[in-house]
């Protein structure tokens, strides 16, 4: 009898013409037959992989460079494709030696692959993104903040123009990293009736090169919205900006006035 099809997930990717699926809270990894250009159906093999240093759960399954990256809640791993399938139960991947990172995933929505590597919230609340094969470390200056939120384990990461975006439903905040500038802001919607500050109302991005459009679905009434530096609403409400400069202390600590301030704007089209 043909395999049945997982009934939950972790994860799932598609990876060498093929689907696979973490089934949830186990170790096992199933997969497909090759799916071929036109196929209304997909057959499930009835075998699974497992990687080899997880010894935990699956958390989620990322595909780049012809790679497939398996995280673990403290581990991450390496596979790839060999194309060795002599029969039916045979598993046409393996794990690339010393390719075996020391660093899991805390939040499995938040990796990512972007800007031609791979980003996400680590067990220890930290932001990383791999650089070749080892973590580096980025979120240091925001260390504070992201220990702050009662959970991480709901953020969600994606990316837009030049930005990496992490939003913490639960917290109802979302932090941005520049890629240019190697800087982070926090990014949030302007709510005139209770005048506050709310977490981003994006959560997942689509470019779309045939109409050069940044397509985003938002979190509030499930829409499909356009980002453009352009635009100066967030959905007809205004972007109000607040900006907070380093601290000065003028090498005292006692209070002090300032006379004078100075800006220099520029007023957008």
């Amino acid at each position: 009898a043909p395999a049945l099809a997982p009934v939950k997930c972790n994860g799932l990717v598609i990876f060498q013409q093929r689907l696979l699926a973490v089934e949830e809270n186990t170790q096992r990894i199933r997969l497909t037959e090759a799916i071929s250009e036109g196929d209304t159906t997909v057959t499930w093999k009835p075998t699974w992989f497992t990687p080899n240093s997880n010894s935990d759960f699956v958390t989620q399954l990322l595909a780049g460079w012809a790679e497939l990256t398996i995280f673990g809640p403290y581990s991450t791993e390496i596979w790839y494709y060999t194309g060795v399938e002599e029969t039916e139960t045979d598993v046409p991947f393996a794990r690339l030696e010393g390719a075996a990172i020391e660093r899991g995933l805390g939040a499995p929505d938040s990796a990512l692959v972007a800007f031609h590597t791979y980003w996400w919230i680590d067990q220890e609340r930290r932001v990383v993104r791999l650089e070749g094969r080892t973590p580096q470390v980025i979120s240091l200056p925001i260390d504070r903040q992201l220990r702050a939120p009662s959970t991480v384990a709901d953020a969600r990461g994606f990316h837009m123009h030049r930005w990496i975006i992490w939003t913490f439903p639960t917290d109802n905040v979302t932090w941005a990293y520049d890629t240019v500038t190697d800087s982070w802001a926090k990014w949030a919607r302007w709510d005139e009736s209770t005048a506050q500050y709310n977490r981003y109302w994006g959560q997942d991005c689509v470019y779309i090169s045939e109409w050069s459009k940044h397509f985003v679905a938002g979190h509030m009434n499930h829409e499909i919205l356009i980002s453009d530096p352009s635009l100066v609403t967030d959905l007809g409400a205004p972007v109000r900006l607040l900006y907070r400069s380093a601290h000065f202390d003028h090498g005292t600590l006692n209070p002090k006035r300032s006379n004078r301030l100075f800006l220099r704007l520029k007023r957008g089209v």
